[in-house]
């Protein structure tokens, strides 16, 4: 959350690990976070999600959305945009994305737009979109993109200049502590130092194989370390 909140000071935040990391959870917290303190703060900002999927990869449906999105914050948003995917025929590709910097940038105050799942998205356009949205960056604009994989931008450009925030795998990860105090809650009886360290160990600070693996103790019930840990091994082979 604290390096969440410290990005805002820079265009894009890219949240990037595998699946059962926690990363949807995590920026819709901040959101909420962000939300709460609208009008207790100078500055405050609004927040909106789009949530996408492999159907998504259209870039007019795409812009659609997005719009759609912004108009969640700001009614009206982005009038010549729609108008221009609503065309019979599709628009350039550079006149798109223009019309949609330019309109952004005129909303009033500042925002962050949260694009969830976008390792869904499929072909060239809506990258293409994105990659000319990140060469003109509208300044009330924060965007952060949740996904699976690296997205197709420029990141190591984005890093040089330092307009990128990035979450990976090992930020999400569970410390040692961070494994126990989440058993320790999950199940009825705090597990010993065996059993949590060979939770560490299997799956490497991953929550949702904990989580798995609580289920499991629970089901197992109170035992000996080393059954409860020759069990898990045999629910994993199976």
């Amino acid at each position: 959350l604290q390096q969440l909140q410290r990005g805002l000071s820079q265009p894009l935040t890219l949240v990037c690990a595998g699946a059962g990391f926690g990363k949807t959870t995590l920026v819709s917290c901040w959101l909420s976070s962000l939300e709460d303190r609208q009008g207790e703060e100078p500055g405050s900002v609004r927040t909106a999600w789009l949530s996408l999927d492999a159907q998504d990869s259209d870039l007019n449906g795409f812009v659609t959305y997005f719009v759609a999105a912004l108009r969640t914050m700001s009614p009206g948003a982005c009038p010549a945009t729609l108008d221009l995917v609503r065309a019979r025929t599709d628009p350039p590709l550079e006149l798109l994305a223009a019309t949609l910097i330019n309109e952004i940038a005129a909303l009033p105050g500042s925002f962050v737009l949260a694009l969830d799942d976008y390792g869904a998205i499929r072909g060239e356009a809506v990258p293409e979109l994105l990659n000319r949205l990140v060469q003109h960056w509208p300044p009330a604009l924060h965007l952060v993109i949740i996904s699976r994989y690296n997205p197709p931008l420029p990141l190591a450009r984005l890093r040089a200049a330092g307009q990128i925030t990035e979450i990976r795998s090992r930020d999400l990860r569970f410390s040692r502590d961070e494994t126990q105090d989440y058993l320790a809650m999950a199940l009825p009886k705090p597990p010993s130092q065996p059993v949590v360290a060979a939770l560490e160990q299997r799956h490497e600070g991953w929550i949702a194989g904990l989580q798995l693996a609580a289920l499991a103790l629970r089901s197992l019930g109170e035992g000996e370390p080393e059954h409860a840990i020759a069990a898990l091994g045999e629910a994993d082979a199976t």
